[in-house]
């Protein structure tokens, strides 16, 4: 097994992780609302990252620090536009929007020279962007697809945009310095942590607020959740040596969020949705193009 089947791996893996880091990063907003939500999601990351730190001393390189600095300012924009769009937009409008996610990285990585892209990545990211928009299986959406156009379409392009920013330039350092995963994302979260915990610790302080979370779990379940789905994420950038085809590869998420709504349905977890005909229909055609555009991105590479 070359390098290469072990990055598909993590791209697959990194599928799942996104899922169970979505529906958490749900539960927080709910309970802390958007400014705890970052402060808790880089912090807990943070704490996790430094007690590593006393097994295994990262390279404090200046090309590791460069790399950390610059991917690190559009993934914290990424993750405050996505609590934003969790928290004031319709998620079932979100959804879709942010499904344009690996076609937003097909653009810029050629707009920007990043990466090479093949056509049959075009083609796979334009699939992704129909299916994605299936798969979120809102009947409102589905007969009115123009109803995605408020405040969600912005939020959820903005956080795609500077996501896919942020993946972009960590593939490219990681390609271009050799830099080790974990020496990269300890010290991204490590260099997050810090400066969300003085600038909104700061600010809590100055007006009053609660800075430490009502639940002991918006902690310690938050960092094991966003440590795993940043490690998978970043092993398939390096792996693979391409952020775009990771970001295809981690689409099947669309495919598992199904199963994940279903499951906590039969559980009596969560609420329960009102599946029609039409919407069990518009499922099971964007699971199958999200597998198709999987299969296509993979084509002639394996």
């Amino acid at each position: 097994m070359t390098e290469f089947h072990v990055g598909i791996i993590f791209g697959l893996i990194s599928a799942v992780t996104f899922v169970v880091l979505g529906l958490w990063s749900r539960e927080i907003q709910h309970r802390e609302g958007p400014w705890r939500f970052l402060f808790y999601v880089n912090a807990a990351a943070a704490l996790m990252a430094v007690t590593s730190w006393l097994f295994h001393t990262p390279d404090f390189s200046w090309p590791l620090m460069r790399a950390v600095l610059m991917a690190g300012v559009p993934a914290v924009l990424g993750l405050f536009f996505m609590g934003l769009a969790v928290r004031y937009a319709d998620v079932s409008h979100v959804g879709p929007v942010m499904g344009s996610k690996a076609l937003v990285a097909t653009l810029l990585a050629v707009a920007f020279g990043f990466e090479p892209v093949g056509p049959e990545l075009w083609a796979a990211s334009g699939m992704l962007l129909v299916a994605l928009f299936l798969v979120s299986g809102n009947r409102q959406v589905l007969r009115r697809p123009w109803v995605v156009v408020d405040r969600g379409l912005v939020l959820g392009l903005l956080m795609c945009t500077f996501a896919s920013l942020a993946d972009l330039i960590t593939r490219r350092e990681m390609h271009d310095h050799n830099l080790a995963i974990w020496d990269f994302v300890s010290m991204s979260w490590f260099v997050r942590g810090s400066v969300a915990t003085v600038v909104l610790v700061a600010v809590c302080k100055a007006r009053g607020l609660r800075v430490l979370p009502r639940r002991a779990s918006t902690l310690w379940v938050t960092g094991p959740v966003v440590v795993a789905h940043g490690v998978c994420i970043v092993t398939a950038f390096r792996l693979l040596d391409s952020a775009v085809l990771a970001n295809v590869l981690s689409s099947l998420r669309g495919v598992f969020s199904v199963l994940a709504v279903v499951l906590l349905g039969l559980w009596n977890i969560g609420r329960k949705e009102h599946l029609t005909r039409g919407i069990i229909v518009a499922r099971v055609i964007g699971s199958l193009l999200i597998v198709a555009a999987v299969y296509l991105a993979l084509s002639g590479r394996i």
